[in-house]
């Protein structure tokens, strides 16, 4: 109750998170996972996805589809608890999907027909994406706490910080270091452009040339600059925490 208080999420949403994570192992807690147990809350419950009723391959596809990137049995079986619809299962676990699609750094249209594949036009799910991967975003911190209380040993370091940005700017892991300080300055196909020409990386963007940066920023000085910017300070930092002096235990007589 406490931590629905602090988080302003609904106590049900607590609840379904508790019985998510609660039989799921420590080591079971990957970034899929959380991913798709934020799904089974009521707040993503009211984010909008098309879902071809009319089939039953649209629960045939995604559940196996998040077993295959490492969702445990636990967490995929908690999406058809509190069911309003037959259907809520499915959509919980496309929701999932679209989410990790969007993360992935694949290009929209391709997530779209992935989406689509079963029914749907293939134009319409870029909004839905953003809506499902933002809302996750929102819950994640809260799901990682949840998680933290059932399981104290559980250290999750920086990865939610990581996860939350990438969801937020629909990026992959390499796009990391330079979208923490180059942030909503940069779209998603200039890092999507970036990662390609493996020039995501500070070290690498300090080294390549203005030409070779221009060609993944649409020719846009402004944004060269902010990337010249964030690269440097992603570096200097960087730097800074690799030479940081380790702390010795206190001395035991």
């Amino acid at each position: 109750g406490r931590l629905a208080g602090e988080s302003g999420i609904e106590v049900l949403s607590i609840i379904r998170l508790v019985d998510c994570l609660q039989h799921t192992r420590p080591e079971q807690i990957t970034d899929p996972a959380l991913v798709t147990a934020v799904q089974a809350t009521v707040e993503l419950d009211q984010v909008y996805i098309y879902l071809n009723k009319k089939t039953p391959k649209e629960g045939q596809s995604w559940l196996p589809a998040l077993a295959q990137q490492g969702v445990p049995h636990s967490i995929l079986g908690s999406l058809a608890r509190d069911m309003k619809e037959a259907s809520d299962q499915a959509a919980r676990a496309k929701r999932a999907v679209a989410a990790l699609a969007y993360v992935s750094g694949e290009e929209i249209n391709v997530i779209e027909r992935l989406l689509a594949r079963h029914g749907g036009v293939f134009d319409g799910a870029a909004g839905p994406v953003r809506s499902i991967a933002s809302r996750t975003a929102d819950l994640l911190g809260t799901a990682a706490r949840v998680a933290e209380l059932l399981h104290p040993e559980l250290q999750f370091g920086n990865r939610i910080e990581r996860l939350t940005l990438r969801l937020t700017l629909g990026i992959s892991s390499n796009a990391i270091s330079l979208a923490r300080y180059a942030g909503v300055g940069l779209t998603r196909g200039d890092y999507r452009r970036l990662v390609a020409a493996e020039l995501a990386e500070p070290e690498a963007v300090l080294i390549a040339t203005d030409e070779q940066l221009l060609t993944c920023l649409d020719q846009d000085p402004v944004r060269l600059a902010l990337v010249r910017t964030a690269a440097a300070i992603a570096a200097a930092n960087q730097a800074e925490a690799e030479t940081e002096p380790v702390e010795l235990a206190p001395y035991v007589a």
